[in-house]
């Protein structure tokens, strides 16, 4: 018996087994997609409204009705960002300054984490 045909069979076996594992392991999280539908129940509101951009003053967002214990997205202006976790009743809160608002009224959108689909909507009026 050769060598060489020892190491390449041995070779041959660490790659089908490799490729199973792997299989194994992604196969299944790819195949569920998208895991945060939504409960269908998703609201949110901004407090204080309406507020005013000219100090230092914070302002929150907060929700209801989510999906417990995951990661929530919101876009406030069509860019800012801001993230948190619901806990294990489906409530989230996220706060940030006011001066990162513009006059009017402004719009955030929240959606779960990893998905492209908002499924709340609230309005501050900015003064």
């Amino acid at each position: 018996m050769h060598l060489s045909s020892r190491v390449y069979r041995k070779s041959r076996v660490l790659v089908a087994a490799t490729l199973v594992i792997s299989a194994l392991a992604t196969g299944p999280a790819l195949a569920k997609g998208p895991r945060h539908r939504g409960t269908g129940n998703e609201k949110c509101y901004i407090t204080p409204n309406p507020v005013s951009n000219d100090g230092l003053e914070m302002y929150s967002i907060v929700g209801s009705g989510f999906i417990p214990g995951v990661q929530i997205g919101v876009i406030i202006n069509g860019g800012l960002i801001l993230m948190g976790v619901t806990d294990s009743y489906g409530n989230f809160a996220v706060s940030d300054y006011v001066m990162a608002l513009v006059d009017g009224t402004d719009t955030a959108f929240v959606g779960y984490a990893g998905t492209s689909t908002f499924v709340a909507s609230c309005s501050v009026s900015v003064l």
